[in-house]
């Protein structure tokens, strides 16, 4: 099993809260002695920082823990870094995946009873998707549960709707991601990995939190309103959309920060 952390630093302020937010996945990693194989860090950091603060936390526990940095050159969003999963399946059975901004906490974070009961959950029970719930900036929309599954000292909720839950944090099995139709620098990615997922079963860990903190870096939500507007025209245009629009998305999510 590898963990998969997504990177977005397009500032000082969110560089320095990833690395922070690193030094805490890393901390809770090692005090529970969870037996990643393999740590990689994938995303886009601006050109204009300075990453030698990453480079020196990498190699403080590059003794302990394998850990990958893969950077882009540009802010492709969340739905390249889903279907670039493919190339890391080839080795593994299963992904851990967190968002840049993603915290465990050891009093709320379970890890080791999801990885204790893997065969359980994802051979015997057949599901392909587990999500943890979410603390404080709660992206899951969880009115929608329809259904409770108990296993062990797990309370999974099951929707069949899938894209009313939020993909800050879960766990994927072994799945073919699709080439996408559309590309998007910032929203449907949610949809994209149910699209991957199919009728294959899929469930939100109800008792099991990471904290998804509020972005305080977005100080002027200057970057708020513009995911929203762009949610809101590609919803508008969805059978309409062109190429052309995801390169134009990913330079005005970058000139934004400039």
């Amino acid at each position: 099993m590898i963990f998969i952390k997504s990177v977005f630093c397009p500032n000082n302020d969110y560089y320095d809260s990833f690395c922070k937010c690193i030094m805490n996945n890393i901390n809770y990693i090692l005090s529970l002695s969870i037996n990643f194989e393999k740590i990689i860090l994938i995303g886009w950091i601006n050109k204009n920082i300075d990453i030698e603060k990453l480079n020196i936390i990498i190699s403080l526990f590059k003794e302990m823990l394998d850990i990958e940095l893969v950077l882009w050159d540009k802010n492709y969003g969340k739905i390249k870094l889903y279907y670039d999963f493919n190339k890391y399946f080839k080795d593994n059975h299963i992904i851990f995946y967190s968002d840049h901004d993603i915290l465990f906490d050891v009093m709320d974070t379970n890890i080791i009873s999801i990885i204790n009961l893997e065969k359980k959950l994802f051979d015997d029970k057949k599901y392909s998707l587990l999500m943890l719930n979410q603390k404080e900036d709660c992206r899951h929309q969880n009115t929608l549960i329809e259904n409770i599954d108990i296993i062990d000292n797990l309370k999974i909720g099951i929707s069949e709707v899938g894209s009313d839950l939020g993909g800050g944090c879960f766990f994927l099995k072994k799945t073919e991601m699709k080439e996408p139709k559309y590309y998007y620098v910032y929203g449907f990615d949610e949809k994209y990995l149910m699209e991957c997922i199919g009728e294959n079963k899929r469930g939100l860990i109800l008792n099991n939190y990471v904290i998804h903190p509020y972005d305080l870096n977005d100080k002027n939500l200057v970057y708020k309103k513009w995911k929203l507007d762009k949610i809101l025209y590609n919803l508008q245009n969805y059978e309409k959309r062109l190429l052309k629009l995801y390169t134009d998305e990913i330079e005005e999510s970058e000139n934004m920060w400039i």
